[in-house]
């Protein structure tokens, strides 16, 4: 579609630097990347913060070809969500907490946003099922669905 608006094939970059000077390169090291180091254009247009976060009304950021990218990047409230680990969330599961919020890597990995966003309705600060350090999480989970299946 874009393709087609623009009149010409063209690459769609993966990745959008702001050019508002140099920041530490120990923000971006590591994890979860989405609001922090890129997102995603669809192929209509829509901006998420990542390829794997679902696409709904809470997710969809805007369009490339109506909205300005820049204002977007700079002060979406969802990508500030993103960007800021410091209040990332613990369950109790088993008498033992487990979650990114407790997790000495949390600054270094963060766990995958889109993961916690689809298993926590729409929680993108719950923990990362998929983390190894949260096992208990996932099989308390898988408990469940077993219960209502």
């Amino acid at each position: 579609e874009l393709s087609q608006s623009i009149g010409e094939k063209f690459i769609v970059e993966a990745h959008y630097a702001a050019k508002k000077g140099v920041e530490n390169v120990a923000n971006f090291l590591g994890g979860c990347g989405a609001g922090r180091l890129y997102c995603a254009i669809e192929p209509n247009g829509d901006i998420k913060p990542c390829v794997f976060f679902p696409t709904d009304e809470n997710t969809v950021l805007g369009n490339i070809l109506k909205d300005d990218f820049e204002e977007i990047w700079d002060n979406n409230p969802l990508l500030w969500k993103l960007r800021i680990r410091e209040d990332m969330e613990n369950y109790v599961v088993n008498g033992e907490e487990v979650g990114c919020g407790k997790c000495p890597d949390k600054y270094i990995c963060g766990g995958c946003r889109a993961r916690a966003y689809s298993y926590f309705n729409g929680n993108v600060k719950a923990p990362d099922i998929g983390c190894i350090h949260n096992r208990f999480l996932w099989e308390k989970i898988a408990s469940l669905q077993r219960f209502f299946s």
